[in-house]
């Protein structure tokens, strides 16, 4: 539950401190509207496109495989944004910090729920999802009580976008440890025992493994073969009728 549910933590702290990190890069910067709504929303919308890649690369490859990468992607996208040095440096940067945490959502989710027994898998993700409750309230009292020591707000921001890097590096090397879970290798040998057995029973049958077989195309020869054998020559016609009308 502290691998997944700190992927969590980390997404929601990172999603929801930009609030106030706009509201320290506006006075700073002075920048304009646009800028600041591109700053605020952008994350939300590559995190969609993050949700689709990194969930389709866990179908196809595995979990295993893919969990760990996508808290590299949002780390480096958090250290980056802190050292921006400018407005549109630090909307793609959090434009890559948002297709990582994408990419957190539906691997960590998957996962938990596919470690946890029937019993107890509805409270395991219930508590997995109430991390990034604790997210969203670490990011402002964490801003209050670096604006509270008499810091500059220049550095405060930038504190405050650097300190996601730190609990999603935390799970890197235990996401990088876990083993592949139990539904995804069953799904795996079924598909595998499927395959096998089809294979077998068509080589015990000597029929062909389903699917479509090459259309069979007519040579020149064979056509002119059949169309002069099938179509009577006109002297023949003729000499056949003069024949019956005789009769």
């Amino acid at each position: 539950m502290f691998i997944s549910g700190m992927g969590f933590f980390t997404d929601a702290y990172a999603l929801f401190v930009i609030g106030v990190v706009a509201t320290l890069v506006t006075s700073q910067w002075h920048i304009a509207g646009y800028q600041k709504s591109l700053l605020t929303s952008l994350a939300l919308l590559t995190s969609a496109a993050g949700a689709i890649v990194f969930g389709r690369v866990a179908d196809r490859i595995g979990r295993k495989k893919i969990y760990g990468f996508e808290v590299l992607v949002l780390a480096a996208g958090a250290i980056a944004s802190a050292f921006s040095p400018g407005i549109w440096w630090l909307i793609g940067f959090r434009a890559i910090l948002g297709f990582g945490i994408g990419g957190d959502y539906p691997v960590s989710a998957t996962i938990m729920s596919e470690y946890a027994n029937k019993n107890n898998r509805g409270r395991m993700v219930a508590l997995v999802f109430s991390m990034q409750g604790a997210g969203l309230i670490v990011g402002p009292l964490l801003a209050i009580a670096l604006l509270s020591t008499g810091m500059s707000e220049s550095l405060v921001w930038r504190l405050l976008l650097g300190f996601g890097v730190i609990p999603a590096l935390s799970v890197f090397y235990l996401r990088r440890q876990l083993n592949e879970t139990p539904r995804f290798q069953l799904a795996q040998l079924e598909a595998k025992d499927a395959d096998k057995k089809a294979h077998e029973e068509g080589k015990a049958t000597g029929m062909r493994r389903p699917g479509r077989s090459p259309p069979r195309h007519p040579s020149p020869g064979s056509f002119s073969t059949s169309c002069t054998t099938a179509t009577p020559s006109p002297a023949r016609s003729s000499s056949s009728w003069l024949h019956r009308t005789q009769r």
